[in-house]
This record gives structure tokens, C-alpha cells and sequence, in this order.
């Protein structure tokens, strides 16, 4: 009887080892879970080809990632005035660029009717707003003036609209004696011109057609 009892106590033990290895080499199989497990693949961004986009004078294309735009204002001047709400509505669709030169000319303030310096005004806060939705790394502005003249650049003072820091912002004195404008002069944040600005952006910017 006791002979019989150890048969059973034994082949039981038998099978107990044989599901316990079984279980372990099943555990081994399983890979172990990863950080990116169940993660959901990135597609990569289509490349946008900025040719084929809408074209406008003012923007030239530099390279698949860079444009240069040219805003005339002044109506005195050889070339044609800028369409900018032809400008306004194509520019979004370069939001894939990484680098923007702006420069703009602008009239002096007291040539032009208040209607009219409102309406430039109004112009340059859209244009900017535009602008600031593009992820972009570098943008240069520059304020084109025809004498060392602090009113013509106060369309610039835009820039302080801007939640993106990285911009670099110029002014370009035309030379009527030598016909050609001379190389762009930096204006530093916390300089005389960039304070001046800084008030132009709180008296007009924010408070013309909000």
C-alpha cells in the first residue's frame, strides 16, 4: 500500500515539474515590454515644395526654406505699391519655411492721411500675426528709411508683437546723393531706438484696430 502511494506521490511530482518547466520556458519567449511599445509611429512631414505654391511679387523664394519678402508702402516711389492683401492671403502658405528676411518701406507718417497710416498699421499687425504662427529659427527685419529718420521705422515696432524672440530687427538708410542704400545698422534690444519702439508698439499697436 505504501509502495503504491509513493508511485502516485511520484508521478505527481512529475507532472508538477513538467508544467512548471513548461511555464518557464514559455516566459522566457515573451519579450520583455519596451519604452516605445504601443507608441504610434511619427509619418515624416511631406516635403513642401515652394514652387508650387501661390506666387507673389514680393516673396522670393531663396531656397525650400527660406523667402524674402519686400513690403513698398510708399506710393512716390518708382515701384509699384505692395498688394498686400494679395500678400496676407498667400503668405500662410509657406508656414513650412524655417528662415524669413522681411523689409519694409514705409511712408513718413505725417505724408499720409491718419486713414491710411491706420490702414498700414493694421496691415503690418496681420502681417506679423501671419508670421508668428510659423515655426521658424531665424527672422530678420528691416525697416528701409530714406534719411536717419525714427518715424519711417515705427511700422517696425511690430516685432514686440511677436511670441517668437529670435528675430533680429534693422534699419537701411537710402543715400540720395549716391543713389544706393547703405548696409543695414542693428538695432539692439535695449538700445534708444528699441525703447522708442517699444513705446510706439503700446501707444499704437495696441490700441489701433485691436
Amino acid at each position: 500500500m505504501a509502495s503504491k502511494n509513493a508511485r502516485t506521490n511520484s508521478t505527481q511530482l512529475q507532472v508538477m515539474l513538467h508544467s512548471a518547466a513548461a511555464f518557464f520556458n514559455n516566459n522566457k519567449t515573451v519579450n520583455p515590454p519596451t519604452a516605445t511599445a504601443g507608441r504610434p509611429r511619427r509619418k515624416p512631414k511631406p516635403v513642401v515644395d515652394l514652387e508650387t505654391l501661390t506666387q507673389h511679387p514680393s516673396i522670393e523664394i531663396i531656397s525650400n526654406k527660406e523667402i524674402s519678402i519686400y513690403v513698398e508702402m510708399c506710393a512716390h516711389v518708382d515701384e509699384e505699391s505692395t498688394d498686400i492683401p494679395a500678400l496676407l492671403a498667400a503668405l500662410p502658405e509657406y508656414k513650412s519655411i524655417k528662415k524669413l528676411s522681411l523689409k519694409i518701406h514705409a511712408p513718413w507718417p505725417h505724408t499720409e492721411s491718419k486713414e491710411w497710416h491706420n490702414y498700414h498699421v493694421s496691415s503690418v499687425k496681420k502681417l506679423f500675426a501671419i508670421i508668428d504662427k510659423f515655426n521658424l529659427y531665424k527672422l530678420k527685419v528691416t525697416m528701409s528709411i530714406d534719411k536717419c529718420n525714427f518715424p519711417q521705422m515705427k511700422l517696425g515696432a511690430a516685432v514686440h508683437s511677436l511670441r517668437f524672440k529670435k528675430w533680429a530687427l534693422y534699419y537701411q538708410v537710402y543715400d540720395e546723393v549716391k543713389g544706393i542704400e547703405e548696409d543695414p545698422i542693428k538695432i539692439f534690444r535695449g538700445s534708444e531706438y528699441d525703447r522708442r519702439l517699444r513705446g510706439v508698439y503700446r501707444q499704437e499697436f495696441l490700441s489701433y484696430l485691436k
